[in-house]
């Protein structure tokens, strides 16, 4: 069977890629293996020469690495080519750092003589989020390779009375949208003093509205799809749950009419403990808002765990933070 690539945005293949064999497996384990032999050997310079060399060419061809991702999940294409300027810099930062950060330590026991050394593991396997494909590589390769190994991968708020409204509701859209909120660490839930609640949603909602849906390689649109439509579909199931259990549909709530894999940019309020809403993660343009009375007030919303819920049901369980002006899973 091969697994295939869809456009979230047309809908039509991108790409078929055949399913790996166990003989494909191994012969790129043994490579790898191979490969670790010599890699280790090398002294830091002649390891950074090359991991600087893969940060120069992310920068020369960045819109060739950057078209890729938006093709295939429907990542905004100056978000794409953002991803690949950091992981150029991720490498440039190993490649010139690694040496120091590993050298021996010298350590001064009561007794005898003590000194910390760094030598390579082997071949590291990695299962990367699909979310970020270059930063979540650049992030578990850049360190590892100048560390001498070798790798192998797999794909797999708080608003307060005091805050500055308009310089809130900037970072809080962003936080929100980034990605298409297809992120870890974008704004789940926005926690919101009652003084300013109204003003808040208001300002919010209609940041909210004016977002564009539309082809991600256009630089006007502000809105992209969804990575799959798997993932909407999970998402519209998530609203619809929710205000089956009383919350409040202040925007949205559904699939934009339109070809694409596009969700509607979602508030819901009005959440209360025994609604799934309250734990679960929306993995998608899907804003909660809460209000409360004080800053003391934010204490039962956190820290506790979120659900995410992948299409086929829940999969993971993640602690959640206060981050910002949204507080957002760690």
């Amino acid at each position: 069977m091969s697994y295939q690539s869809i456009n979230p945005f047309n809908g039509e293949l991108v790409k078929s890629f055949e399913e790996q064999t166990d003989q494909e497996l191994g012969k790129a384990i043994t490579t790898a293996a191979d490969c670790f032999e010599t890699w280790r050997k090398l002294s830091f310079p002649e390891r950074a020469a090359i991991v600087s060399k893969a940060a120069a060419m992310m920068r020369g061809r960045a819109e060739e690495f950057a078209r890729p991702v938006t093709l295939e999940m429907g990542k905004l294409f100056a978000e794409s080519l953002g991803e690949v300027a950091l992981c150029a810099d991720i490498l440039d930062y190993y490649a010139t750092h690694a040496e120091r950060f590993l050298a021996p330590a010298q350590l001064n026991p009561d007794s005898g003589e003590a000194v910390v050394e760094s030598s390579p593991l082997g071949v590291l396997f990695g299962v990367q989020p699909w979310n970020f494909p270059y930063y979540q590589l650049a992030r578990f390769a850049g360190p590892n390779l100048m560390a001498g190994n070798v790798v192998m991968v797999k794909h797999s708020g708080t608003v307060l009375e005091d805050a500055d409204l308009d310089k809130t509701l900037t970072w809080a859209l962003w936080a929100k949208m980034n990605n298409m909120v297809q992120c870890c660490i974008a704004g789940k839930r926005f926690i919101v003093a009652e003084a300013l609640a109204d003003r808040f949603l208001g300002k919010f909602k209609a940041a909210m509205e004016a977002l564009k849906p539309g082809d991600p390689m256009d630089p006007g649109t502000t809105l992209g799809p969804l990575a799959t439509e798997g993932a909407l579909g999970q998402l519209v199931k998530q609203v619809d749950e929710a205000v089956a259990h009383g919350a409040t549909l202040v925007l949205g709530g559904q699939r934009v009419d339109r070809p694409g894999a596009f969700m509607q940019p979602t508030i819901l309020t009005d959440i209360q403990p025994d609604n799934p809403a309250y734990r679960e993660e929306f993995f998608g343009p899907v804003a909660l808002f809460f209000r409360v009375q004080d800053e003391e007030a934010t204490t039962p919303l956190a820290p506790f765990s979120l659900e995410r819920r992948s299409p086929g049901g829940r999969d993971v369980q993640l602690e959640i933070l206060f981050c910002g002006v949204c507080h957002s899973d760690v």
